[in-house]
């Protein structure tokens, strides 16, 4: 027998049920709901995944509904699960359906997450504000593979359909104000009017800048003849992942908003929407020309305000933008174009999105009182090291996991992992914890790791989440902060991609050398790489003896140093950078010093090889 919220409690308090046992059975229901094995899983799963999908079906009785699911996964295990009828699109609303979707599969669980993967830059920054007093960080962008999976066969169940877009019956349903979707009407109807198609394709994109300093990179749609609208991507990667992956891998690896404005006759239109634009009589440019919105990635499935008002004033904007780009004034930038009342701006000239950009010069080296970036320079025994400071670091480790009501195996696994870094770091590179660099995290994970063949697959697949908590452990005890190390861990495409794509061939294979240049390619983009130059007219030798070694070493690390130097001093230009690093290079090579005899490091690698050269000669004879 139930009990009502104002009845006398059974617990014979003699207090009403709502303010006495109420809470405490509601948690007690959710916890009896949830299998053993699911709740083992969401507590040594450090991260779960959450999100509002849409699910693309109708509501007969509900004109109004754009239905959807909130979902709270960890690993594999669905821990929660909510219909929503007509769910908000405003990220702060998302945020807070999200939050509580997370406690509330807390409560089910008996234990929260140290972190929480979700969609959408803005929904992350409210929700962080949100679960930051229960001591959940939210992650970085990235992939939810748990999520997604639940979620499409979900759908598939449901509506037989996948990516899960929003394509709800009627205007209504994207809960905007009869005004707000009139003047979208109008704006569709004048940029239909204009043919953008006749002057741009699908290729190549175009660029709006916002008044509001928002960005969206647009594509017309109609060059080929068939669909006819307009596409809009908040992160212009996005774009390319629409031209590569088809619908059944989109959804799940864009990054941004993605929404498109279409066209089609009237007869196309659900029923509903037929009676809706007819009564409300909104602007219609021709009878193939009824507007359509379709949502297939966006908070909560649908647009926020923000979203809706800058599609209507792109849709505006392109008469007189159109117009500009035929018939060009004397003074124009070519490519440019800027709508003097509201300072819109389109660019012809849109970035390749094949194509990414160089990154701008980030710090990346270590930070906190205790970081010695020199150290690297210093080490002489990694055994000592290792004796020494290793045992310490993870033993002060396993005690930090511990105290974290880790279970026993999961403790194990992020031990081993963190031992396997050490073994890189200290062993391989003779660089201890106090002197890392981005350099030596990112030729772990996107190379070492893989390459090694000293870590299992299950191992390598937890090694980012290994780390997260080791650098944790680094900053909270040890006084080391690597503040660009979340977004490195938080990057699990990129490390998957690496992880499944290694080819496991000798190094001069074709495939090995295109899997090791594209780390390489992004190493020297961010001045990560000393000059391979020599002096004036040589260069530094890949296969080398070991007192070359030693001093191609020294460099390197050097390298990293001076560049950290010019950064925080205010130098963060590529090409001014790299001009000043090369003129440390090369007086760091022709300067005498007492370590060396008096003789300059490029003296001692040249004297090396003739050396070298006269072994060999010695062992021909």
């Amino acid at each position: 027998m139930s009990v009502g919220r104002n009845d006398p409690c059974p617990c014979g308090s003699g207090r009403k049920y709502k303010h006495c046992c109420m809470e405490q059975d509601r948690v007690s229901a959710r916890l009896s709901a949830l299998p053993p094995h699911v709740r083992e899983t969401a507590r040594t799963t450090p991260v779960w995944e959450a999100a509002v999908v849409p699910v693309g079906a109708s509501i007969d009785d509900s004109p109004a509904a754009r239905p959807a699911v909130v979902l709270v996964v960890a690993g594999d295990a669905p821990l929660h699960t909510d219909f929503l009828e007509q769910p908000s699109s405003e990220p702060d609303e998302v945020a807070a359906v999200l939050a509580d979707a997370v406690v509330e599969a807390g409560e089910a669980v008996g234990a929260l997450p140290l972190a929480v993967q979700a969609r959408d830059a803005e929904v992350r920054d409210y929700l962080d504000l949100l679960l930051k007093e229960r001591g959940i960080e939210v992650a970085e962008e990235g992939p939810m593979p748990g999520l997604t999976e639940i979620a499409r066969s979900m759908l598939e169940h449901l509506t037989g359909g996948w990516p899960p877009a929003s394509n709800p019956d009627t205007w209504r349903a994207w809960g905007m104000s009869p005004a707000r979707t009139s003047s979208l009407f109008a704006a569709a109807a004048a940029y239909y009017r204009a043919r953008p198609w006749d002057t741009y394709g699908d290729h190549p994109p175009l660029l709006a800048l916002m008044p509001s300093g928002r960005a969206w990179t647009l594509s017309v749609l109609g060059a080929a003849g068939e669909i006819y609208g307009l596409a809009l991507y908040s992160d212009p990667a996005d774009y390319l992942v629409t031209m590569t992956m088809g619908p059944d891998r989109s959804w799940e690896n864009y990054t941004g908003r993605v929404f498109s404005l279409l066209f089609g006759p009237r007869g196309e239109l659900p029923r509903k929407m037929q009676r809706e634009v007819a009564a409300a009589g909104w602007e219609v440019a021709a009878p193939e020309a009824y507007p359509l919105l379709m949502v297939l990635a966006g908070p909560g499935g649908g647009l926020a305000a923000r979203d809706w008002d800058d599609l209507t004033q792109l849709l505006r904007a392109f008469p007189p933008y159109l117009e500009a780009v035929r018939e060009p004034r004397s003074g124009d930038i070519p490519g440019m174009w800027t709508d003097v009342e509201s300072g819109l701006t389109i660019l012809a000239k849109h970035p390749d999105p094949t194509r990414a950009p160089l990154p701008s010069l980030t710090p990346g080296g270590p930070e906190g009182p205790r970081a010695d970036p020199w150290a690297a320079l210093a080490l002489d025994d990694p055994e000592v090291w290792w004796q020494t400071r290793g045992v310490e670091l993870i033993g002060g480790f396993d005690a930090y996991l511990t105290r974290r009501g880790l279970a026993a195996s999961t403790i194990d696994k992020h031990l081993r992992n963190a031992v396997n870094f050490l073994v890189f770091l200290v062993g391989d590179g003779q660089v201890p914890p106090c002197a890392m660099h981005e350099y030596d995290l990112l030729t772990f994970l996107y190379d070492w790791v893989h390459r090694a063949g000293v870590v299992g697959r299950t191992a390598a697949r937890a090694m980012p989440a290994s780390l997260k908590h080791f650098l944790a452990y680094l900053a909270k005890y040890e006084g080391l902060e690597f503040p660009w190390a979340r977004s490195v861990l938080s990057d699990l495409a990129t490390y998957r991609r690496r992880l499944e794509t290694y080819p496991d061939r000798p190094w001069r294979d074709t495939e090995m050398a295109d899997w090791t240049a594209e780390l390489v390619g992004e190493f020297s983009a961010r001045l990560f790489l000393h000059d391979e130059g020599l002096g004036e007219d040589d260069r530094w030798e890949n296969l080398m003896g070991p007192t070359e070694w030693r001093q191609r070493r020294e460099l390197q690390r050097r390298w990293l140093i001076w560049r950290e130097e010019l950064i925080a001093s205010g130098l963060t230009d590529t090409g001014e950078v790299f001009d000043a690093l090369l003129e440390r290079q090369r007086g760091w090579e022709r300067t005498p010093r007492a370590d060396l005899g008096g003789r300059s490091p490029l003296e001692v690698v040249r004297a090396s090889r003739e050396e070298e050269h006269e072994d060999i000669g010695a062992d021909g004879d």
